[in-house]
């Protein structure tokens, strides 16, 4: 049975490096054809213009930065993301609550099935 993730390009907003790596893995290892790490702000801001990709993972707190800018770039982008953070759901802005969000630390299987989910409900 190919994986509801087979083919698809994730960006993952992550500043904790061994955090991304854990999370590439299990995206590489659903089927992801591409997963995209960057570690703040700037570089998920420039990677919504410049990379292609299905849905992104998003943590809230980079670094002390505000995840939720990249959130609005995305949506008004049309990309799905989910929201991947260790602060729980009461940091998400009240604009994102229906976004799917992933309590850290978490099993492979909860990370794709939130992902599935977005990419199931994409028009």
């Amino acid at each position: 049975m190919q994986s509801a993730l087979a083919g698809i390009r994730v960006l993952v907003v992550e500043d904790e490096v061994l955090i991304a790596m854990l999370i590439e893995g299990m995206l590489a290892a659903a089927g992801c054809a591409a997963v995209i790490p960057v570690a703040d702000l700037e570089a998920a801001i420039i990677a919504t213009d410049r990379e292609q990709f299905d849905v992104a993972v998003l943590d809230l707190n980079l670094n002390g930065q505000d995840g939720s800018l990249v959130a609005r770039a995305l949506r008004s982008l049309g990309i799905p993301f989910i929201f991947a953070s260790g602060y729980g759901p009461g940091g998400v802005p009240a604009e994102f609550l229906d976004v799917p969000f992933v309590s850290k630390p978490f099993k492979a299987s909860r990370l794709i099935e939130a992902i599935g989910r977005v990419l199931a409900a994409r028009p």
